[in-house]
């Protein structure tokens, strides 16, 4: 199994450094992968797929999570658009911070 594993450091007003973790595993991505995302505060994410040409491909809204560890199918980030070959990015945001990171998308 390969893991790649994303970890951010975010600055807001309430806390000059919030931490949260971002892994994608196995990547590169089929469709057995899972996304799994550790807050360190209550609050709404929401994941957005770029293809190569800039083009939002697909957007999964987590609603309010709880602190603490969360993990979805990766087909729950894609919806029904699975992708074709190739390098996509994945952006993660809320109220308080967006993050980007790459993945590989094989199958």
């Amino acid at each position: 199994n390969h893991y790649l594993n994303f970890e951010f450091i975010i600055g807001n007003t309430l806390n000059p450094q919030t931490r949260n973790n971002f892994s994608i595993s196995p990547n590169p991505v089929t469709k057995e992968s899972f996304a799994r995302l550790i807050c360190e505060n209550t609050d709404e994410y929401s994941f957005s797929i770029i293809n190569p040409n800039g083009i939002n491909i697909s957007q999964f809204n987590t609603g309010v999570l709880s602190k603490g560890a969360h993990e979805w199918p990766v087909q729950k980030l894609f919806g029904h658009n699975w992708p074709a070959q190739g390098i996509y990015l994945v952006k993660i945001e809320n109220k308080h911070f967006i993050q980007t990171s790459k993945i590989i998308v094989l199958e």
